[in-house]
């Protein structure tokens, strides 16, 4: 793969990066609104629900985008892309099939969780297709796109708030955030329409072997985050998933700013450069980038998250400042984590990946073994339980790709060549 421009590359960072300030700027002040005029339980059993389809949605996915982004040029015909189409499409329509069947034997689905299923069928698929168009790094046009959706859900769902819709609000605005989406992306170009057609099950072997590591990975991620929050709801209720929803989302700030350039524009960068030792010195480079502003920031959340976030929130919310102290680890190491987690994809070191998320799952069975032993409120520690699976997994997986660079090194100083990892 050709090497990209540096200067290109700033810009694309400065595009994504303006484009994510905007919309978390405008998700902030619309979320001050719904907090006045929703309580705690509202919210949680909207996230509850948006936990549950989320999670369904990933078990059935291939991620088909991670598969279209890192394919190598010379293997990106029309057969691959016909193929990773009719694949994302598949999956989408199997995934909703379930999410509904699914809800309705559970009981109690109202009109809203239908919509809900469909608003993120939608946008699943949308997420799958636009790999197609970022492939050739339009970040300008994406940019836009992403800016425009989110502003404009945001302000749908103030005006609604303000005008009684309640918890409908919180629906109506995924919808309203999938529809334009939709649109914006149609209006740059950015859908792919490719022949719908039964790929054949060798095919779809082919694409499901291909796919296990990223699919097992991203199993691994979704699950992660939409466990935790289903747990908190089933030990604590509605109300200590709301908290637990409000201070999650204060947490990853951080990382939504820095994720256009440490996540997405990473694995771009990272799997156009012309070699092993380029790939690594990028990596690291990224890492060094982000460590010590997310670190001041996780140590500004455990001083000042208590007195805050109920001012920003009101005294109703200030169980989240609680509950975002314990997420520092969060704001520090998800970041730091996901540069790898691109790093390891792109050089198909998916066992190292592997191995990082089980000491994330690890955080969690400590987690709740502090709640069998009651040790903390369950949502404490399920928080504390984040943070430390975090942790855990950027160091081991940042300790073993060390090893085994220096291990590759060493052995090939003795053989007196230079090669890449793959041929060492």
């Amino acid at each position: 793969m050709s090497q990209t421009p540096k200067r290109p590359l700033t810009r694309y960072g400065l595009f994504l990066t303006a484009s994510q300030i905007i919309q978390i700027g405008i998700a902030f002040g619309a979320n001050l609104v719904l907090v006045r005029f929703l309580l705690p339980a509202e919210f949680g059993k909207f996230a509850i629900a948006f936990a549950a389809i989320s999670l369904l949605f990933s078990i059935f996915s291939c991620r088909v985008y991670a598969l279209v982004i890192r394919t190598p040029n010379d293997r990106y015909d029309d057969e691959t892309k016909d193929r990773y189409y009719n694949v994302m499409l598949l999956e989408t329509v199997f995934s909703t099939a379930t999410a509904l069947i699914w809800f309705s034997m559970a009981g109690n689905v109202t009109q809203w969780d239908l919509a809900l299923i469909f608003a993120l069928a939608a946008r699943h698929w949308l997420q799958g297709n636009r790999a197609f168009f970022e492939r050739s790094m339009p970040y300008r046009k994406l940019a836009l796109v992403e800016t425009v959706a989110p502003i404009l859900a945001h302000c749908v769902s103030v005006i609604l708030i303000l005008n009684g819709f309640g918890i409908a609000t919180l629906y109506i605005r995924e919808i309203v955030l999938t529809l334009v989406e939709l649109m914006a992306l149609g209006m740059v170009g950015g859908i792919t329409i490719r022949r719908v057609q039964w790929i054949g099950t060798a095919k779809l072997r082919g694409v499901l072997l291909e796919a296990r590591g990223v699919w097992i990975d991203g199993i691994a991620e979704t699950g992660y985050q939409r466990l935790i929050l289903l747990a908190t709801g089933f030990f604590g209720g509605t109300s200590a998933a709301g908290y637990f929803f409000q201070a999650s989302r204060l947490a990853i700030i951080p990382h939504q700013l820095l994720s256009p350039v440490l996540s997405r524009l990473a694995a771009n960068w990272i799997s156009r450069a012309e070699n092993q030792p380029l790939q690594i010195s990028r990596r690291k480079g990224f890492v060094r980038l982000a460590f010590i502003p997310l670190m001041l920031v996780g140590i500004a959340a455990i001083l000042w998250a208590d007195p805050v976030v109920p001012w920003i929130f009101g005294e109703n919310w200030s169980r989240s400042a609680d509950l975002l102290a314990a997420l520092s680890g969060v704001i520090v190491f998800l970041t730091l984590f996901e540069v790898l987690r691109s790093y390891c994809m792109v050089t198909r070191r998916m066992r190292i990946l592997l191995i990082g998320r089980v000491m994330q799952y690890a955080g969690v069975a400590l987690a709740i073994v502090a709640i069998a032993a009651e040790w903390f409120p369950a949502d404490i520690a399920l928080a504390l339980g984040q943070s430390i699976g975090f942790v855990t997994s950027f160091l081991t997986v940042a300790l073993i790709l060390w090893l085994v660079e220096r291990n590759a090194d060493r052995r090939n100083a003795g053989r007196g060549r230079i090669g890449t990892l793959e041929e060492r």
